[in-house]
């Protein structure tokens, strides 16, 4: 898998667009390799040049991030994953810390593998 970080400079904004929810496999939440639970948020990021979308971000945390939906957030560490999987592939976003805008982010799990 290849691990692409993003140029945050580019991001000119990013709106919260849903409440954010355990990250779930067979019923149980997910965590990266150290333990930490992983949380999973729609996100739209609107990027100098380039338009906006509207991204699934994952996010480790020991609990959910303090957003709501509608609210300007400060993105770090925002990183795209390429996967493939039995012929289907995708990218899997993630990122270090996710804040309102203006508050001081939370101290995430930067460059910690997810389980």
């Amino acid at each position: 898998m290849n691990v692409i970080p993003v140029d945050m400079s580019k991001v000119i904004s990013a709106v919260v667009m849903s409440d954010p929810v355990p990250s779930l496999y067979d019923g149980k939440q997910r965590t990266n390799f150290d333990g930490v639970p992983l949380w999973d948020l729609d996100v739209t990021v609107a990027v100098s040049g380039a338009g906006a979308s509207v991204l699934k971000l994952r996010v480790a945390l020991a609990s959910a991030p303090k957003v709501e939906m509608c609210q300007p957030v400060t993105l770090s560490g925002l990183r795209a994953r390429v996967w493939e999987m039995n012929g289907r592939h995708g990218v899997a976003w993630s990122v270090e810390t996710v804040a309102p805008l203006g508050a001081t982010p939370p101290a995430g799990n930067p460059g910690k593998r997810e389980n």
